[in-house]
C-alpha cells in the first residue's frame, strides 16, 4: 500500500492568501504546478482556490489603492482652486 504525500505548498498558499496576498499566491502557484507532478493531484484545487483568492484580493487592492489617490487629488485640487 502507498502513502499518499500531502501538498503542503497548495495548504499554506490557501491559508496565506487569506492574510498575505502575493505570499498566498506564489505558493498557491507553486503547489497547483506540483500537484500532479509530485502528489497525485492532491489538493490541486485548495491551491486554485488560493490562486483565486489571491488575485482578488491583489485587484481589489490595486482599485482601492487607485480611487484613493483619485480622491486625494481631487481634494488637493480643490483646496488649490478655493486658495486661489
Amino acid at each position: 500500500m502507498s502513502e499518499q504525500r500531502t501538498n503542503v505548498l497548495a495548504i499554506v498558499g490557501f491559508i496565506l492568501s487569506f492574510f498575505f496576498a502575493l505570499p498566498g499566491l506564489i505558493c498557491s502557484i507553486l503547489g497547483y504546478k506540483k500537484a500532479d507532478s509530485e502528489y497525485g493531484g492532491s489538493c490541486k484545487s485548495l491551491a486554485l482556490a488560493g490562486i483565486i483568492l489571491s488575485a482578488i484580493s491583489i485587484g481589489l487592492t490595486v482599485i482601492i489603492v487607485i480611487a484613493y489617490f483619485a480622491i486625494v487629488a481631487a481634494a488637493v485640487s480643490a483646496v488649490y482652486v478655493a486658495i486661489l
